[in-house]
């Protein structure tokens, strides 16, 4: 990746795609109130991905009080002055 000028107490970032986000999305049909909204489960997973140099293979995000939903880190790749790091939704743990 090219060095680039940031100014100091700026990190450079991760862009965050998710590969089957259709498919994370679906689980949602029924709106289930009493869960964390889809969007506030994507924010987290972008929190823990976005500065990260080396982002986790595997990271768990609260959907509810007692459960994680498993992203699985698919790939990553740079284009131009990017880093895109792909996530794949994989199922829910209680």
């Amino acid at each position: 990746m090219r060095d680039l000028k940031i100014p100091e107490g700026i990190r450079e970032r991760n862009i965050l795609l998710v590969d089957n986000i259709d498919r994370f999305l679906e689980s949602y049909r029924n709106n289930r109130t009493s869960y964390n909204s889809p969007f506030e489960i994507l924010y987290n997973l972008e929190k823990r991905v976005m500065f990260e140099n080396n982002p986790e293979e595997c990271i768990l995000v609260a959907y509810k009080d007692w459960g994680d939903i498993i992203f699985r880190r698919k790939s990553m790749r740079e284009e131009g002055d990017l880093r895109i790091v792909v996530y794949e939704y994989d199922t829910v743990i209680s």
